[in-house]
């Protein structure tokens, strides 16, 4: 008992840790300089080393005080490409917080997705959002000109192609541009020519065809193509709709070549891949991280079984905003709406939270704050068994009970009939929702922690009267709790 209250009230200081002051909106890799680059919405980019968790380097009012919305590097990371809800797209040296570029592209539409696309002996800079146009700048690197301007040919030929706000902008070997919109559409460009090579749109899975559906659901924010794969295999992955992954083939696109659903809990946010488009990574809405084999998923017929799952764990207790497997070290960052952004392994061993005072060293498992958890993970609702999930408020649970889980059940056909029946809607819905107005608003909605329950019962466990008792033993447990498995 003493080692459990002790773990608990360490774990409670664990939790006030924070990368940035507001939700972070997403995070970068340079595997030149082995840094980690991360934005949040109050407009400051920040660096951090990736074998230590020390702070490098930061700059403030990258977009004027303007939310960033969306990051990337170019092909040599050397240089930082943000996108912001003013509309601008700016490129910088992030060793010194120089803006070295301004891309105007006519309007103040949010950006909500940009990429840097080399194509044979161009670079090019792509920009979509809420003007529903591709905006294709080129990245001249003696150019005399600190403001740009999109090529005339792209804005003419994407205007009024998509119907809806572009989401997300993805590019593919050797020539291929692929964009998605709120409304679920997929549009497959080749870059050079500027002309559309294929529209796909994913059916409503049959599994979720009855449910009801929120304005948002359809919508498809993340692209991914898996630039190792011949003609014959799919090699374009869409994080939609609902909480559904599909696999396409761009060269036959009537259909999906598979889909599986990857979170029971309404959205997957975030996905991110390996560099042999071996290992893909799913994060949702609720925190939590997931691994799949898909070596050889849908790189033949229509595949009807989900691919393998490898590892899955909690990550953090709101919506995770980005993701990015780093595989030169076997880890994983995470980034997310509280205002964290933490390092896993592969396995999901916690390996600690950018900011926290202690450092680590990326190649000694003995720094790992594992086998020990952010403390607002372990007393979250869904980090907790069924049995436990009361309206009753009750003890903190061992670490054992938020352990990462193997995941045979992913793989056993009778778990996979239960994950495939459950109900995606958003428990609470009103139709006095249908009076929000505004983009911002109905971007936002599709993100909101809507579950209804036990969540916020739970939530409101404290630890102020534990440490306030004199006579328990508060220091930090020399052994690892009971049950706890090591992989």
């Amino acid at each position: 008992m003493h080692n459990l209250i002790s773990t608990c009230s360490d774990l409670h200081h664990e939790e006030l840790i924070k990368t940035h002051l507001l939700p972070v909106v997403a995070v970068e890799y340079s595997k030149c300089f082995k840094q980690v680059l991360t934005a949040c919405e109050d407009s400051v980019i920040k660096v951090w080393d990736i074998d230590t968790g020390m702070k490098i380097f930061e700059f403030c009012n990258v977009h004027d005080g303007s939310p960033i919305r969306t990051i990337t590097l170019d092909d040599t990371g050397r240089k930082l490409i943000t996108g912001g809800q003013d509309g601008k797209i700016k490129i910088w040296n992030y060793n010194n917080g120089s803006c070295i570029r301004i891309m105007d592209k006519g309007n103040i539409d949010e950006v909500t997705s940009v990429i840097y696309a080399p194509v044979n002996l161009n670079r090019y800079v792509i920009g979509v959002g809420w003007d529903k146009e591709v905006n294709v700048f080129t990245d001249v690197i003696d150019s005399v000109y600190q403001t740009q301007t999109p090529l005339p040919s792209w804005k003419s030929v994407s205007k009024n192609v998509h119907s809806d706000d572009i989401l997300c902008v993805a590019y593919g070997d050797p020539y291929f541009l692929a964009t998605s919109s709120f409304d679920g559409q997929i549009i497959v460009w080749n870059i050079i020519s500027s002309y559309i090579f294929c529209k796909m749109k994913a059916p409503v899975p049959k599994e979720i065809k009855n449910c009801l559906y929120l304005e948002g659901d359809m919508a498809i924010s993340q692209l991914i193509f898996l630039n190792t794969r011949s003609r014959q295999c799919a090699n374009l992955v869409a994080n939609g709709p609902s909480g559904c992954v599909h696999f396409w083939n761009i060269n036959h696109s009537s259909i999906p070549a598979g889909y599986f659903i990857a979170t029971k809990h309404n959205s997957v946010t975030a996905m991110s891949k390996d560099d042999t488009d071996s290992t893909l990574v799913t994060a949702d809405i609720k925190g939590f991280v997931t691994l799949w084999n898909i070596k050889d998923y849908c790189t033949e017929a229509f595949s009807k079984k989900p691919p393998k799952g490898l590892w899955h764990w909690k990550a953090h207790t709101q919506s995770i905003t980005s993701v990015k497997m780093v595989d030169s070290k076997d880890v994983v960052l995470t980034t997310s709406e509280d205002c964290s952004v933490r390092l896993w392994t592969t396995k999901g061993h916690y390996i600690g939270t950018f900011g926290q005072h202690q450092m680590w060293n990326v190649i000694d498992h003995n720094t790992y704050m594992h086998p020990f958890i952010p403390g607002e993970i372990l007393t979250d609702p869904f980090s907790l068994p069924k049995s436990m999930q009361s309206t009753e408020p009750s003890q903190p649970t061992t670490k054992s009970s938020v352990q990462m889980q193997y995941l045979d059940h992913l793989n056993n056909e009778e778990e996979e009939e239960t994950i495939a029946n459950v109900s995606l809607t958003v428990p609470g819905y009103s139709p006095e929702d249908e009076k929000l107005v505004g983009k911002r608003l109905r971007h936002e909605r599709t993100h909101q922690d809507c579950e209804a329950g036990t969540a916020y019962s739970y939530k409101t466990l404290k630890y102020f009267t534990m440490e306030e008792s004199e006579h328990i033993n508060m220091q930090r447990p020399l052994k690892k709790p009971t049950g706890f498995l090591d992989f």
